[in-house]
Order: C-alpha cells, then sequence, then structure tokens
C-alpha cells in the first residue's frame, strides 16, 4: 500500500486539526484528496483534472470536496498495459 502524507499537528484553512489514518491504527484509507492521490502515483494536478475529464480517474464528490476512491489507484496501475510505450495517464 502506498504511504500516506502524516499531518499531524497542521491544520486546514479553517483551523481544524487535519490527520490521517497513521493517527489512527487500524482504521482503513478510504480515498484520497486529491493532492495525495497526484503525489501517490505521480501526476500533477493538472493532468489529474485531465483525466478526470476524460473518464480515465474516477472520483465523488462529497460535501464539495473531491475525492479519489482508494481502489481507483489499484484499478490504474492493473489496467495500464505492461507493453505500452508510455503509461496513458502521461499522455494529453
Amino acid at each position: 500500500m502506498l504511504a500516506e502524507p502524516d499531518h499531524r499537528g497542521k491544520e486546514d484553512e479553517s483551523g481544524r486539526d487535519i490527520r490521517t489514518t497513521s493517527d489512527r491504527p487500524g482504521v482503513s484509507l478510504l480515498a484520497y484528496h486529491v493532492n495525495d492521490f497526484c503525489l501517490a502515483i505521480g501526476i500533477s494536478r493538472s493532468n489529474f483534472y485531465v483525466q478526470v475529464k476524460q473518464g480515465k480517474i474516477r472520483t465523488v464528490v462529497i460535501g464539495g470536496r473531491r475525492l479519489i476512491p482508494s481502489g481507483e489507484v489499484d484499478r490504474l496501475l492493473t489496467s495500464v498495459d505492461p507493453q505500452a510505450s508510455a503509461l496513458s495517464l502521461n499522455q494529453k
């Protein structure tokens, strides 16, 4: 499984404490925030939104916040043809 960012002791723009599942052992990460997902698979935010628009990356919006189900990382990585000359996510 991919490493999660460590947000211990950090606050979001409204001053709320940001914590990850690493702060709560036994809790599984169910979805990524856009920045964390992009970091995990190595693409830019702009490339991410292009891929979402093209239907290559599935997302959900909950409470006005776009999230990417954790299973999407596995789906993307297993759907890539190993014989392809370039990773389809890096093509525009």
